[in-house]
């Protein structure tokens, strides 16, 4: 290639690169006049809706960028945009950032929210949740639960006992990674004080107290119906009661404490004597084949 082509070809790169910057521009403006349209000034997520915007961008994609990358640049996009209408601050359980325990977070959050997300590093998964209740930060990230390790989900349950129904509450919103991977063991739920939105493609926690042991089998039988299928993802009996088993469990859909299907799981539970919460949702990860 001459070297004249060579200059017509970087000329035409140097054009897109002025245009995509005036178009990030123009966008990162809208994401202002959104936060003086709204009534409510704090940052607001909606992970639902962020979902929505990479599968179609990755429904669309035919051309020679690699979707991955595709997908990590609009993530920086979209965190651009919600700091934009508000501050923004993610807490995790940590001593301090010293610990090399929470490397692969603190990379998980960098990754999904932007190499400039300010994390803030707490003792306790109490601390946590205090900072989200109180707006100090605008969201928590925690590890997977699994039935022998990440118990938080407790402290999760007994803070929402302690609210007025008409209190907002903190719940789960998100999952990360956003990209689906099998091969993937690392995975963190969002916590946030604001409530979760349909992505169109989602799975909801829920939390039952019972004063029994429960089984697959009873949760098959009792609580289980046409449109709702339940799975016990971990149990905790910590607190020495021969009467007092809590149990995290997992549902395909998202579904709401207004919904149909949740009442009638709300009746069935009363029937059985149980006590059932709705944790919060989470979008499917992103599958790029």
């Amino acid at each position: 290639m001459s070297d004249s082509n060579l200059k017509l070809l970087r000329d035409r790169i140097d054009k897109i690169d002025q245009k995509l910057q005036q178009l990030l521009n123009e966008r990162a403006d809208i994401s202002i006049q959104v936060k003086a349209v709204k009534t409510d000034k704090k940052s607001k997520l909606k992970p639902g809706r962020e979902a929505q915007i990479l599968r179609s961008i990755v429904g669309r994609q035919s051309g020679n960028f690699p979707k991955t990358s595709l997908i990590k640049l609009w993530r920086e996009i979209l965190s651009a945009s919600v700091k934009l209408q508000g501050e923004f601050k993610v807490a995790i359980q940590s001593l301090n950032d010293r610990d090399i325990g929470i490397n692969d977070m603190v990379d998980g959050v960098r990754t999904h929210f932007g190499t400039n997300t300010s994390i803030v590093y707490l003792p306790s998964i109490a601390e946590v949740i205090r900072s989200i209740q109180l707006e100090k930060c605008t969201i928590g990230v925690l590890a997977m639960p699994t039935n022998n390790q990440n118990f938080w989900w407790i402290d999760l349950v007994e803070y929402l006992n302690t609210l007025q129904h008409s209190q907002e509450k903190i719940k789960i919103i998100a999952k990360l990674p956003i990209i689906f991977n099998p091969d993937n063991s690392t995975e963190y739920l969002i916590i946030a004080k604001c409530e979760p939105d349909s992505s169109g493609n989602d799975n909801t926690f829920l939390t039952v107290e019972a004063r029994k042991e429960l089984t697959s089998g009873f949760i098959q039988d009792h609580l289980n119906t046409n449109s709702l299928k339940l799975k016990i993802i971990a149990d905790y009996n910590g607190k020495k009661k021969s009467d007092y088993f809590l149990y995290l469990l997992l549902a395909n859909g998202f579904i709401r404490e207004t919904d149909r299907e949740f009442k009638d799981l709300e009746l069935h539970s009363l029937e059985n004597s149980l006590d059932i919460k709705i944790l919060g949702n989470y979008a499917e990860p992103i599958e790029l084949n």
